[in-house]
């Protein structure tokens, strides 16, 4: 056994930062470590992603990820984007609770493949769909694991977004969950989606550029979107790689409105990819930083936001991830796959130097804290 000592640095509380004066972990190592830790740096109880796309035996291998490539720098729980319809929903619920270290809970795509069809081409038609079975299996699931239900607009024109949008509705009032929608690309105009948004409900993508959802003629954000978000319409980043739009995200900042989740929408495609500019959720969390959002607005978004939605218990006591604020010029990208680049220019970024669960050093990397 060692101890691992962590010096300096501050620590969150779960509504702020407080500072950090020694901080002792035991671990199953044997040897023993001091991290010495500058004022910048973060002492958190591990992180959120609040979109991800997950690998089981029943997903699309050419989209979704093991857990543990995200799992192993400190994301302690996700919220898979509707991967599984319900022909396999329970199935991958059942897996991934019997072998995930992470804890992942799941919206159901209300396609009952879900995305293991990936990409959407021949599934799409969404009144051949028997949305009473949808409901009579989702229904089922006595593991407390199903968030709501997930659509994907966008896939042909406003009319079949509107079935979608019907779909999800019919399927998520009849359950008491709450749906996510993936706006990015949408036909149908946001005046129309958010008649069907309520309270709880969850817009993926928010900041996109595809087809600029949230945005009006002028370039503004649409009233429609901040009457949403005052009624408790929840924003999420879900970045991706190409669903983040720095034109988009510094007009919504300007006037105000801000994001309540912080996804990546990992995937096997664009996870810790450098032409894709989805390094990880800590590039992202520090591109927002760098964009002007408070840190700790920042941080609230992909811990005590996300924990509360999904109802998933922080304890820095338990899960401890310690973050190295560096120091340099950095670029932070957008839509780098699809030649359509925007970029901010940064002076810093937070990488993980430690993540400990409860006895076991799971990251050490003290590279990044160079």
């Amino acid at each position: 056994m060692g101890t691992i000592c962590i010096v300096g640095g501050r620590k969150w509380n779960g509504r702020q930062f407080e500072p950090n004066g020694e901080m002792l972990r035991q671990t199953n190592q044997d040897w023993d470590r001091k991290i010495c830790l500058d004022d910048s740096d973060m002492i958190l109880p591990g992180v959120i992603d609040m979109h991800a796309h997950v690998w089981t035996p029943y997903a699309s291998k050419k989209l979704c990820i093991p857990v543990d490539r995200t799992y192993y720098k400190g994301v302690v729980a996700v919220a898979d984007a509707g991967s599984f319809g319900c022909h396999a929903w329970h199935k991958s619920n059942r897996f991934l609770m019997d072998t995930a270290n992470q804890k992942v809970k799941m919206f159901m795509h209300v396609l009952p493949v879900g995305l293991t069809g990936f990409p959407l081409r021949n599934f799409t038609q969404v009144e051949n769909v028997d949305l009473d079975r949808v409901i009579e299996i989702a229904g089922q699931d006595k593991s407390g694991n199903l968030l709501g239900f997930k659509i994907h607009l966008g896939l042909m024109d406003v009319k079949h977004d509107e079935k979608l949008m019907k779909a999800a509705r019919t399927c998520a009032d009849a359950l008491g969950k709450p749906v996510e929608m993936h706006v990015s690309g949408a036909r149908a105009p946001f005046e129309l989606i958010s008649e069907y948004l309520k309270p709880g409900d969850v817009v993926a993508h928010a900041f996109s550029g595809r087809r600029d959802p949230i945005l009006d003629e002028n370039g503004k954000i649409k009233g429609c979107v901040k009457e949403a978000v005052s009624r408790g319409v929840h924003l999420d980043v879900a970045h991706a790689g190409k669903h983040f739009s720095w034109r988009v995200f510094r007009q919504a900042r300007d006037e105000g409105v801000l994001f309540d989740f912080i996804g990546t929408d990992s995937t096997m495609n664009n996870y810790e990819n450098e032409d894709r500019q989805m390094m990880d959720i800590f590039h992202v969390a520090s591109a927002l930083m760098n964009a002007g959002v408070d840190e700790e607005y920042v941080v609230k978004a992909m811990t005590a936001n996300s924990a509360g939605f999904i109802g998933y218990e922080l304890n820095i006591e338990r899960q401890t991830v310690v973050l190295k604020r560096i120091d340099k010029i950095i670029p932070f990208y957008d839509d780098a796959s699809e030649g359509l680049k925007d970029y901010i220019i940064g002076d810093h970024e937070y990488k993980p130097v430690l993540f400990w669960d409860d006895g076991r050093v799971i990251y050490d990397n003290p590279d990044n804290a160079k």
